[in-house]
């Protein structure tokens, strides 16, 4: 699940950069992250939806990480 989490992840920041509409993939993260109840991941997912450029920064950190 993990790993799909980082998958969609990388996909949602592909969709803010070209544009598209991210709801159906920030709805599928929100899923996954409350399925694998991982604290960190759900509290990172609540972060995503508001701001594009905010979306990508924190993406950019988590992916980093």
């Amino acid at each position: 699940m993990t790993i799909r989490y980082y998958r969609l992840l990388r996909e949602y920041t592909e969709a803010l950069v070209s544009g598209k509409d991210t709801t159906r993939i920030l709805n599928q993260l929100r899923q996954i992250a409350e399925e694998t109840r991982r604290s960190d991941l759900i509290e990172q997912t609540e972060k995503l939806g508001s701001d594009k450029k905010a979306d990508l920064s924190e993406v950019t950190k988590k992916m980093r990480s």
